[in-house]
């Protein structure tokens, strides 16, 4: 899965924590659409998508997007968790296969 991001030390942040959550269900949903297109095993796709994760501009854009979401946290867990649901869907990678 993808690593957490390289401020983490001892003891993860809030931010971290969402962002390496963000960036695990970004690899699963990726792997799942390239496992619709290919006809590898599971593990050398699962490979392939941290790979391209870690690869390309997601991780920034989503410590971006985590960053501002937070920030505007007023409270309100259920538009927090609409938000972070956002996050996630507006990063996903497999939109650029669905355009192939």
């Amino acid at each position: 899965m993808p690593p957490l991001p390289n401020a983490v030390e001892k003891f993860p942040t809030v931010q971290s924590l969402v962002e390496h959550a963000i960036g695990c269900l970004l690899v699963a949903e990726y792997s799942y659409f390239l496992m619709q297109h290919n006809d590898h095993v599971w593990k050398e796709v699962l490979s392939l998508a941290v790979e391209e994760y870690a690869a390309s501009n997601k991780q920034d854009s989503v410590s971006m997007d985590v960053k501002a979401v937070l920030h505007d946290y007023s409270g309100d867990m259920d538009g927090l968790c609409d938000s972070i649901i956002k996050v996630t869907v507006n990063n996903r990678m497999s939109s650029k296969l669905l355009m192939e």
